[in-house]
């Protein structure tokens, strides 16, 4: 009889030791919550990097306020708006700095080629981000992109040509041209034909690809050709067929 109520007492007191502790983590929690809404709420923010708007306009695209609190802002929505609203920004970090400041780090996008569409020339950056919309007269400093087909073009988007194959292609020689410093002296690459890829290289030469393999490869043999040619030569460097390079005075 005894040991029943001894176990019985025992089974009432882990119970309420239970109950204290549930009681004990829920008074935690509800003072972390005051906390977090009272205490951490936006009161100052700024923008770093690269920025090609003014602080303001950023901030304001974000749709973020101070007294917003920080741990509930919904940090992907404030980005894709900026995004939206200034076309011309690459990348942005949103930090935060407890217990009231937020930090949005960006950079900006560099155009860097232009395709005509629709009477107008619209300017890309490497990814093939759609920067601006000029007339012909106001971007002739940017990569002339022929011979290919934008199913639409609008500025914030990417391209969208009805060929896919030369989007790919495309953005494959800007993106090689870049790594190997080579950008801002290329005009006018034709990507009509995905067979026979071309382009105007330091005013002196036609480079001509061929098709899109071995893209890599090409550009190194690119380089290595002008290395061994005269600074008064011109003509045409034929790197096509990476085995067999021929270079053809004009």
């Amino acid at each position: 009889m005894e040991r029943r109520r001894r176990k019985r007492r025992r089974d009432v007191w882990l119970g309420f030791s239970i109950l204290l502790k549930i009681m004990g983590a829920c008074v935690i929690c509800c003072a972390i919550f005051f906390a977090m809404t009272v205490f951490f709420k936006i009161q100052r923010i700024t923008v770093t990097g690269d920025n090609p708007y003014s602080n303001e306009d950023v901030i304001a695209a974000s749709g973020i306020e101070t007294g917003e609190n920080t741990f509930f802002l919904n940090k992907f929505a404030a980005i894709a708006k900026i995004y939206q609203e200034c076309p011309y920004i690459d990348t942005i970090v949103m930090r935060r700095h407890l217990p009231s400041e937020l930090e949005i780090a960006v950079t900006k996008c560099i155009g860097i080629a232009q395709i005509e569409f629709e009477g107008f020339n619209y300017i890309i950056d490497k990814n093939g981000k759609i920067l601006a919309k000029k007339e012909a007269s106001d971007a002739n400093r940017y990569i002339n992109v022929l011979g290919c087909e934008p199913n639409t073009m609008e500025i914030g988007k990417y391209i969208d040509f009805l060929q896919k194959e030369k989007e790919k292609t495309l953005l494959n020689v800007l993106l090689m041209a870049q790594k190997y410093g080579i950008i801002e002296q290329i005009e006018n690459v034709n990507i009509d034909k995905l067979y026979n890829l071309t382009f105007e290289y330091t005013d002196r030469f036609t480079v001509v690809l061929g098709s899109a393999e071995k893209m890599e490869d090409k550009f190194k043999l690119l380089l290595a050709v002008e290395g061994e040619l005269a600074l008064a030569e011109r003509g045409t460097i034929d790197i096509s067929d990476t085995e067999n390079i021929r270079f053809r005075p004009k």
